[in-house]
């Protein structure tokens, strides 16, 4: 994101197309930090499920 800010400050990017950037890079971020999250889910209900199974 500091990139697309530096860029537009330098007159490479016009304040609609640092927007643009900016709105793909959250998009980016986004999807990047869900998936971590299904992932972090998935691997504590493999735990929970497991930890319940060795139980029995």
């Amino acid at each position: 994101m500091a990139t697309v800010v530096n860029a537009m400050a330098e007159g490479r990017l016009s304040p609609d197309e640092a927007q643009a950037a900016g709105a793909v890079l959250e998009l980016h971020r986004r999807a990047m930090e869900t998936d971590q999250l299904e992932q972090r889910v998935a691997a504590l209900e493999w735990r929970v499920s497991n930890d319940f199974t060795e139980q029995d």
